[in-house]
């Protein structure tokens, strides 16, 4: 039972699909759980989802990143 639920993030730009993020949850001062993942990651994990609202917005999502990657990097 978690009576207090904070989620905390930095804002993740289009550019940074490719950064490793890592998510902790804690009860109290307890570390109960860490999750490391990317966007990029997250996209690829969902592109083949049988739910195709899921995975087409995944598609976008990357394709999105990597054009925004090839543009700053022009």
């Amino acid at each position: 039972d978690l009576t207090e639920k904070v989620l905390y993030t930095e804002d993740i730009a289009a550019t940074d699909f490719d950064a490793i993020y890592t998510f902790e949850l804690y009860e109290g001062e307890t570390l109960v759980q860490t999750l490391t993942y990317s966007i990029n990651s997250y996209a690829n994990a969902k592109q083949n989802s049988a739910n195709a609202t899921m995975a087409e917005l995944a598609k976008a999502l990357y394709r999105y990143g990597v054009s925004a990657e090839a543009y700053l990097n022009k």
